[in-house]
């Protein structure tokens, strides 16, 4: 099978360094490399004035362990268990308590009480897995995607997500408007 593709280049600005992740939105990508420098290409908010068309590392963040992006948010998570987001917001989605967009990562500080260890974007919103097996989830609740129960249109704040109380989770996944949980004897929970 013959494969095309249009441009297929390196990026030297990340050449010698390990990439441990790499995190893809619209028109945004990260990669995470040992050591825990989190670097970025492209532009996370339309309109923003300086697309990035080389890797370019992230000052704001220091020591990452984990991060995620789609569309046009994005996410990561530091060795101290602080969530850092950034993007679009018009559902709360980056967690801030308002729909004001940043183009630059912003601590959550309501998340400030809690270990987060994995954080996983979805559309319009994100979910939070804590390292005592909580979670708390965000944003856009249009097709029950935070897993709060039907009658809440979204939250600008990381609610608890009490639905999975007493169950000890281990990972968490956000796709789309569906996210998916997996608890420590491989169960998996969908919402």
């Amino acid at each position: 099978a013959v494969v095309s593709v249009r441009h297929l280049f390196q990026h030297t600005a990340l050449a010698g360094m390990k990439v441990k992740q790499v995190a893809c939105g619209e028109e945004y990508t990260l990669a995470l490399v040992e050591g825990g420098n989190l670097y970025e290409m492209g532009q996370i908010l339309s309109g923003e004035q300086h697309n990035k068309t080389a890797p370019t590392k992230i000052e704001e963040v220091r020591i990452v362990t984990q991060c995620s992006a789609v569309d046009f948010i994005a996410s990561c998570v530091t060795e101290h268990g602080d969530v850092y987001t950034w993007g679009e917001n018009s559902f709360g989605q980056l967690g801030h308590g308002n729909t004001t967009e940043y183009s630059k990562p912003k601590k959550i500080d309501t998340l400030t009480t809690v270990n987060v260890s994995f954080v996983s974007c979805g559309f319009n919103h994100m979910i939070a897995l804590t390292d005592q097996g909580e979670l708390y989830s965000w944003g856009s609740n249009a097709k029950g995607q935070l897993g709060l129960g039907e009658g809440i249109e979204s939250k600008t704040v990381p609610t608890p997500m009490v639905a999975l109380d007493g169950i000890q989770i281990e990972r968490v996944w956000a796709f789309g408007d569906s996210d998916f949980a997996r608890d420590d004897s491989g169960g998996i929970f969908s919402w």
